[in-house]
């Protein structure tokens, strides 16, 4: 495919890993991880096609699971 592909490919795994971290620093794990759960706005894009801007969210919750350190205790379905 190019190495632009391998680029934007790079660039939006790395956008997904790190809406799971900010899922798990706020102690909510999402459990049914997989690229359809996951929605992704449109990239701005430079004027060599790199990526500029991207937000990618994760989505579905339905497996979903909040952790409370304080009190040990998981809650399923959030």
């Amino acid at each position: 495919v190019g190495a632009d592909f391998d680029i934007m490919l790079g660039q939006l795994s790395s956008a997904m890993m790190d809406s799971i971290r900010s899922l798990h620093k706020a102690g909510v794990y999402h459990l049914d991880i997989a690229p359809r759960n996951f929605l992704m706005e449109r990239a701005e894009c430079g004027a060599n096609n790199e990526i500029i801007k991207m937000s990618v969210l994760a989505a579905d919750f339905g497996e979903g699971a909040k952790y409370d350190p304080q009190t040990g205790l998981s809650y399923q379905n959030i």
